[in-house]
């Protein structure tokens, strides 16, 4: 595909699950090996909703996590989801990974999020999914005003 497209390797990135990824880790660590050893960015996804650890996963060539959404919609609400998301985020980080948060649906969520350092997010709050049309637009759309607090930034952003 990539020879076909003529797109840089480090232009693709694959989304494997977390239970994916242990269901046959031998092959798993050769077969991720070989995509990254071509460029090819590693991300693990649905993070937490398995059987691994962040131990075990040090040993294969990932280059981020992506934290459950289930983990993300509850932190305000439920101090054990609030406590995985930022055990998550600082084990991550300890092993160089980047960390995206799935789900985020709120302002309390992001800014959770901003206050353990997770620095990529995803969810309805910033965007719903976009057609690639609509993904050009939103590129193409001027820069706003970014002046004021974090928040008041946020609120913009999110109108």
């Amino acid at each position: 595909m990539l020879r076909d497209t003529a797109l840089p390797a480090i232009t693709l990135e694959l989304e494997i699950t977390e239970s994916v990824i242990m269901a046959n880790e031998d092959w798993t660590k050769q077969a991720l090996g070989e995509l990254k050893a071509i460029g090819v960015q590693i991300s693990i996804d649905d993070f937490g909703t398995g059987y691994s650890g962040l131990g075990r996963l040090r040993d294969f060539p990932i280059d981020r996590l992506k934290i459950d959404g289930s983990f993300i919609r509850r932190v305000q609400n439920n101090g054990q989801d609030r406590v995985i998301a930022a055990t998550i985020i600082a084990m991550a980080k300890t092993l160089k990974l980047e960390v995206v948060a799935e789900g985020v649906e709120d302002l309390a969520q992001l800014l959770f999020l901003q206050e353990e350092y997770c620095t990529l997010v995803q969810g309805y709050f910033l965007s719903p999914p976009l057609t690639a049309a609509e993904s050009g637009q939103l590129l193409r759309r001027p820069p706003r005003d970014f002046e004021g607090t974090r928040a008041e930034r946020l609120r913009r952003v999110h109108g």
